[in-house]
């Protein structure tokens, strides 16, 4: 994740900016990128969700 190297275009310089930055970054990761070797998220491996999100399905969740 670039936020978390210093001195580059995606460094945040407020602490609640590079805090949800970073929310997003995991909650993208979980919710809606498909791993190879789960062959599914992790958050469906989990049983947290039952179907693929979409980018639009996090946006709704976060508001």
């Amino acid at each position: 994740m670039r936020r978390l190297t210093r001195l580059t275009l995606a460094f945040s310089k407020k602490r609640d900016n590079f805090e949800a930055a970073v929310g997003l970054h995991f909650a993208y990761y979980n919710f809606v990128k498909r791993h190879n070797t789960l062959r599914c998220t992790p958050a469906m491996a989990a049983g947290v969700a039952q179907s693929f999100w979409t980018v639009g399905d996090l946006v709704e969740a976060a508001a």
